[in-house]
């Protein structure tokens, strides 16, 4: 099944339909998407308003917290060269919240609901959605200067066209393996 998603301001809509490739009961990544389940929900209750977030230096790494935040940090995928901060201003000259560092896709509270509903997809599929979801949300807040371009949406378009090459790449090997494999029965039943 592939699951296909149209997000507007207000929120996404998904739609499921039967994936014509999916002769693989399980994605190349479904051991580590399990892992970052594992992860990311560390607790069915909330230990702050969003436990996911960034863990100062003396915060122990065997501390869930830190645990969920490097496991959020791979979904994510963000360039080096982003740079974070909960409010920037936009292209309308207003403070905006930043999605990651204020304003989040992934939470405490919807993150097993989110993998469970991507459940079969890779985790180049799953970082492309997020950092789409990354840059959409920087597209609409806009930048207020030629270097603010240069420094929060040029890295996301950069590092969004790479991971989307990635998961093209992945999907023209499935058709690949899926027609030899097709081509090898047929051969086999002559």
């Amino acid at each position: 099944m592939v699951v296909s998603f149209a997000c507007g301001l207000v929120g996404c809509a998904a739609t499921a339909r039967e994936d014509p490739l999916a002769a693989v009961p399980d994605s190349p990544n479904a051991a580590v998407i399990r892992e970052l389940i594992g992860k990311l929900a560390i607790s069915d209750e909330k230990a702050s308003p969003d436990p996911i977030y960034t863990p100062s230096q003396d915060t122990p790494k065997t501390d869930k917290r830190v645990i969920a935040y490097d496991a959020a940090k791979q979904i994510y995928a963000l360039p080096r060269d982003y740079r974070g901060s909960f409010f920037r201003k936009g292209a309308d000259g207003r403070r905006h919240e930043r999605p990651v560092f204020s304003n989040d896709l992934i939470t405490c509270s919807n993150v097993k609901a989110w993998l469970a509903e991507r459940e079969g997809r890779t985790l180049p599929e799953l970082q492309l959605e997020a950092l789409g979801w990354v840059r959409a949300e920087e597209e609409r807040i806009g930048a207020a200067t030629p270097e603010d371009e240069k420094r929060f949406l040029a890295p996301l378009r950069a590092r969004y066209a790479e991971i989307q090459e990635q998961v093209a790449a992945a999907a023209k090997q499935r058709v690949t393996r899926t027609n030899g494999e097709v081509g090898t029965r047929c051969h086999e039943q002559r």
